[in-house]
């Protein structure tokens, strides 16, 4: 700063100038050079130690699950198993794993194995519960279709067992639905007229297949004919009964006649998310309002919940006593 502006400032009032001279001179400074920040680099490789056994708490509910499984006779998981030691092929996931992969992720609320095999990326409980691993989800899947019904048994005994220990009380559960899709043309529901209609001809043409005389060598394929007829007629049966229950449940629009698909029956028109609607099932989930466990599954074929309280507590019941 120059002489003339400091004889300025005396005139002015005099006295010590040094602070006012400094806030000039660092604003000099900000004109005249750029700002300087802390860089982030997000362009880079970084090798890291990562403890597999830390990224989870000792009190974590995936470390009891593993342990309390561990208890168990899982043996009967392990009939199909088809890798053997010293043959040929991969290995095969431990059934202890696949289930407390399933438990765990239907106590976060998944039941979508995709999902499970995305988490199994970055979700802490499930790496380590897989050691790091990603478990593809067509194992998941196949593995929960081809041991449904013992999966179901297990999981009453251990949801009895953890009432039984007082790690759950279950004594308030939310009853909730979801609705969802069923793999079924809208164009395959019918009248029970024109189901009426089907059947008969599907019955004229099982008569006729069985008054033919076959020889030996065409046996099989017309026997798997007749047996493709049956199931026809059974479905079409099965869909004139939903059609007349159906019809004797509403109360409303009785001029307008009720329709069921005659390849899926149990399958019923419900309003979904997008506020269209389709065809597809009503799955009520029981909860347990403390824990966050899922305690009961089942599939509904009313679109409405409020006919799936009652039920739903009952089964309750039944397990638990």
């Amino acid at each position: 700063m120059g002489t003339g502006s400091c004889e300025k400032i005396e005139k002015l009032g005099g006295g010590d100038i040094s602070n006012f001279v400094y806030t000039i001179s660092m604003n000099d400074c900000r004109e005249n050079k750029a700002l300087r920040f802390e860089p982030i680099n997000r362009n880079q490789v970084v090798l890291a130690p990562l403890d597999v056994e830390k990224l989870i708490p000792a009190n974590h509910p995936a470390r009891n699950l593993w342990e309390f499984l561990g208890r168990l006779d899982l043996g009967q998981f392990s009939k199909d198993c088809k890798s053997l030691e010293g043959h040929p092929g991969r290995n095969a996931w431990e059934p202890r794993l696949r289930i407390a992969v399933w438990l765990y992720a239907y106590s976060r609320g998944i039941s979508s194995a995709r999902q499970i095999e995305r988490e199994c990326e970055y979700e802490p409980g499930l790496r380590w519960l897989t050691g790091l691993e990603v478990i593809n989800h067509h194992t998941l899947s196949d593995f929960r279709v081809q041991h449904g019904q013992a999966l179901q048994h297990l999981f009453e005994q251990v949801l009895g067992i953890l009432t039984m220990e007082k790690l759950i009380t279950l004594e308030r559960v939310t009853v909730d639905g979801t609705k969802v899709r069923a793999c079924v043309n809208k164009k395959s529901f019918r009248r029970a007229d024109k189901i009426r209609e089907h059947i008969r001809l599907a019955r004229n043409h099982l008569r006729h297949l069985q008054e033919q005389e076959t020889r030996e060598e065409a046996e099989l394929k017309e026997s798997a004919r007749e047996r493709k007829a049956t199931e026809r007629l059974q479905r079409l049966e099965s869909a004139l009964t939903e059609v007349e229950q159906l019809q004797a449940k509403k109360k409303y629009e009785k001029k307008k006649p009720c329709q069921a698909s005659t390849t899926d029956p149990d399958a019923r028109f419900m309003r979904t998310s997008d506020h269209g609607s389709a065809p597809g099932y009503n799955i009520q989930l029981t909860t347990d309002a403390q824990n966050k466990l899922i305690a009961d599954v089942e599939a509904s074929k009313e679109p409405s919940d409020c006919h799936a309280l009652l039920p739903a507590l009952d089964r309750m019941k039944e397990r638990c006593h």
